[in-house]
């Protein structure tokens, strides 16, 4: 009986041994599992709220450009912004009257503070001190 003692005794010093070096919780699969479940969900959901951001105006994104309706003519109207504020030939604006739309308009000529705009929809009046609308994203690449 005293060699059974032993030996228990033994592998008691033996397991304590092991505990020491063992972390303090212990880890199967299924909590191994969950733990490189839940870092992937997280890296994941950093991902998608960058690209969320950037896409949508938060991060690196210009802000859209206002300008005004300084002279209209018959077919074309003459806007206050131009190449210094990066608009150019060829780009889509929108028309507004306090803030309610009137019609899209494409960019016909450029200079660098002014540019001459074709209204799309020539049943709208526009006139002047009306607002136009551009966003620099639409000239990025």
């Amino acid at each position: 009986m005293d060699d059974f003692d032993q030996q228990i005794a033994s592998t008691g010093q033996q397991a304590q041994a092991v505990r020491r070096r063992l972390p303090v919780v212990p880890a199967d699969n299924y909590t191994l599992l969950l733990l490189a479940g839940l870092i992937i969900l997280l890296i994941s959901l950093a991902y998608l709220t960058t690209l969320y951001l950037r896409y949508y105006g938060g991060l690196d994104s210009p802000r859209p450009v206002f300008g005004k309706v300084t002279a209209v003519s018959a077919r074309d109207i003459r806007i206050d912004i131009g190449a210094g504020q990066g608009l150019s030939a060829g780009q889509q604006l929108m028309v507004l009257r306090r803030g309610v739309f009137l019609s899209d308009a494409s960019v016909r000529t450029v200079q660098p503070e002014a540019a001459t705009v074709s209204v799309q929809d020539e049943t709208v009046e526009i006139s002047a001190g009306d607002t136009v609308v551009f966003s620099p994203l639409d000239s990025q690449p």
